[in-house]
């Protein structure tokens, strides 16, 4: 049935570019009748301009309220199809410059009315249409776009159903009520999963980027931008030829910013400089202004990657808070150098899979980024992802026991590197006693002289943020070098990592970070080396996690850790007297948020040390601490000389030594040391078995 109905009568009637349609033609193509209701139609409307050109849109819909569909959709009759091919999309000239469509409308000798690309867009264009024979025109290049298989959508690369690998590392924000995705970025996501249908409307996307700004986006902007290039492809069935072209040519000008990207924006530089041409590259290889793209992203991946993490794959410590970003465009770049057959060399590779354990091993056990607050979770999508692209089995086996839901658990033992967990040059390390959720880790960050630490089980448990405050005879001590590490020491039985800094008055701080694998229990202390008598102060603060309070025993000095269910870790602190009845240089107090260690004492040296035991159950159970007789040619020696200790927890126990003043042949529990560090683990006949002794060089 056609229907001729006057301009302004229908519903169909649209407006555009200031000229209104002489008349509307409404054709109904195919109409459903039943039980006297028109159920289902599809419907068109061309309008008639004064310069002679007609537009055809298609609509589908029930009558009283027919919405738009793409234009393929409404093509499903040979005389459809015929119309569709004798008239034309046309659009009067634009303001941004597009050329007159009766005099300059015309690409490659065609005669179509439609508003042809302009200046470079123009130059794409031409090149793509003479570079394939399977195209010539816009439309037998839409239909191409439309009917080819490969490459295929975003969400069946990636192989997942429930989100938009674009999504990665940044939901965690979203989450937290930042304006961080805006209606756009949302738009563009919810047609990246496939569940809505793309409308002309969506068209309007591509207008973003088509400025004459030169000033690089953000880094919001910039996943905005290769979000669009996921969807080139099928904007170009709803979008008209000009503004397709157009929006391509801004995308390519913006992986070369003509402004540098500031160093601090990091995430913005491998989105645009890396990302967005490996994208452009991968969606639209038939374009060679994309496909040449590929190579220099390439190459600027690995020299990226080079200068961000070592070759041990530990990340700078400056660019830790990007850490979840920086895997999500990584990861989602070497699938796209594999679509495109460009892999990467074997030392490259080697770096990467290497940066993929090291971020498996900055993972919580509760699914949370250490050193990135306690509320922004991993993507363990993305983290399996990652480990798809190593090509070391052991890689999988850690992945298997460290991201359980993933699949099915590794069974059997997954053992750890022996080698350092600590990088001198990025300034981070993660001390840990396996790979389980639940395993205990201390991580450390040092940043000329500031240390950060963070302490979880399973969970965060409690961080440290700020340098403590040390005082000598009233003057408070400031840093006037940098941390460097003096020990690092890794075996089957423990982690060990030394730092060291000096302070004003040729003070030197020595910080120990000792972590025993299968005994899980930590030792954090501070060596304080003044070196001649006065009066030392010394204060510690740390912070306790989200949902994590204390509990303060009533005659001891220990306290509890727990959580909302448990108690999830207890404290000792060795300095000072077990019971609060006896007298004390020093205290260890709880206020809401954190906890406090102090010491006070004219001495030379001071050894300021907590031990936590990470093992919940054994929290529960009878402990107790002794400072132990140190003796050195049969005459005890006074405490800034060496302290050693005995611990109890549970039916566990152990031995702890330190030197403070030179090494020496001295005596404790009966046995003879010579060395500056030890702890040995009573065994059932009573004998310490060693699990690190440390000699100065």
């Amino acid at each position: 049935m056609i229907a001729v109905i006057p301009a302004g009568k229908s519903e169909f009637t649209r407006r555009e570019n200031g000229v209104d349609p002489f008349f509307v033609i409404a054709i109904i193509a195919l109409g459903v009748e039943r039980k006297g209701k028109l159920k289902f139609a599809f419907a068109g409307d061309a309008f008639v301009r004064p310069l002679g050109m007609i537009t055809l849109r298609f609509f589908s819909g029930k009558p009283d309220g027919l919405r738009e569909r793409q234009s393929k959709y409404a093509m499903g009759s040979k005389t459809r199809k015929k119309a569709l091919r004798e008239t034309s999309h046309s659009r009067s000239a634009t303001s941004d410059g597009a050329v007159d469509s009766a005099d300059n409308g015309r690409m490659n000798g065609s005669a179509r009315g439609t508003a042809a690309p302009t200046n470079g867009a123009l130059s794409i264009a031409q090149a793509a249409m003479q570079s394939d024979k399977r195209f010539s025109d816009w439309e037998s290049f839409q239909r191409h776009l439309s009917k080819r298989r490969h490459p295929g959508p975003l969400r069946k690369l990636f192989g997942i159903e429930e989100t938009a690998a674009l999504e990665w590392g940044w939901r965690a924000a979203n989450r937290e009520g930042d304006d961080v995705t805006g209606r756009a970025t949302a738009r563009l996501l919810k047609l990246l999963r496939g569940k809505h249908l793309l409308k002309r409307r969506d068209a309007r996307l591509l207008d973003e980027f088509t400025t004459d700004d030169r000033h690089p986006p953000g880094a919001e902007a910039s996943r905005r931008a290769v979000a669009l290039a996921c969807l080139l492809p099928e904007l170009a069935a709803v979008a008209d030829e000009a503004d397709w072209w157009r929006g391509l040519k801004s995308l390519i000008t913006l992986t070369s910013a003509t402004q540098p990207i500031g160093e601090s924006d990091v995430v913005t530089r491998q989105l645009l400089t890396i990302e967005l041409p490996l994208t452009l590259a991968w969606q639209l290889p038939e374009v060679p202004a994309c496909s040449s793209l590929a190579e220099p992203a390439a190459e600027f991946l690995v020299v990226e990657q080079s200068e961000l993490m070592d070759s041990e794959g530990w990340i700078h410590h400056s660019h830790l808070e990007h850490m979840p970003r920086l895997l999500a465009t990584w990861t989602r770049c070497h699938y796209r150098l594999e679509e495109l057959d460009r892999p990467l060399d074997e030392s490259s590779q080697a770096v990467w899979e290497w940066f993929v354990r090291q971020s498996i091993r900055l993972l919580r056990g509760d699914g949370t980024w250490m050193f990135s607050g306690d509320s922004i979770p991993a993507d363990e999508e993305l983290t399996a992802a990652a480990v798809a692209t190593s090509t070391d089995r052991m890689d999988h086996r850690i992945a298997r026991r460290a991201l359980p839901s993933r699949g099915k658990q590794q069974k059997g033992p997954v053992p750890l590197d022996r080698e350092s967990a600590f990088s001198e040059w990025a300034g981070v390390g993660v001390l840990q006693t396996g790979w389980r959720p639940k395993s205990a880790k201390a991580g450390v960050t040092i940043s000329q002289s500031m240390s950060r630490m963070e302490i979880c089980r399973g969970r965060a448990l409690f961080r440290e943020n700020a340098a403590p405050g040390i005082s000598l005879n009233g003057d408070h001590l400031r840093a006037i070098s940098t941390w460097e590490v003096v020990c690092d020491h890794v075996d089957d039985d423990c982690e060990h990592l030394e730092l060291e800094i000096v302070l004003e008055h040729d003070v030197i701080l020595q910080r120990q970070i000792f972590l025993a694998r299968d005994d899980e229990f930590l030792l954090l202390a501070d060596v304080i080396l003044a070196g001649t008598p006065g009066e030392i102060e010394y204060r510690r603060a740390f912070e306790l996690a989200d949902g994590i309070s204390t509990i303060e025993e009533t005659e001891t000095r220990e306290i509890y850790l727990r959580d909302a269910r448990s108690i999830r870790a207890l404290v000792l602190p060795l300095g000072l007297p077990e019971w609060k009845r006896q007298r004390g240089t020093g205290s260890l107090t709880c206020k809401p948020g954190e906890f406090r260690l102090t010491d006070r004492a004219t001495t030379r040296n001071l050894y300021a040390a907590l031990v936590v035991d990470l093992r919940p159950r054994r929290s529960r159970k009878p402990r107790t601490w002794r400072q132990l007789t140190v003796a050195e040619s049969i005459h005890a020696v006074a405490p800034d000389v060496a302290v050693a200790w005995r611990v109890r927890l549970g039916d566990d126990q152990f031995v702890i030594y330190r030197s403070l003043d030179g090494v020496a042949n001295r005596t404790f529990l009966g046995q003879n040391h010579a060395c500056e560090f030890y702890i040995g683990r009573f065994g059932d006949d009573g004998n310490a078995t060693e699990l690190i002794s440390i000699e100065p060089l």
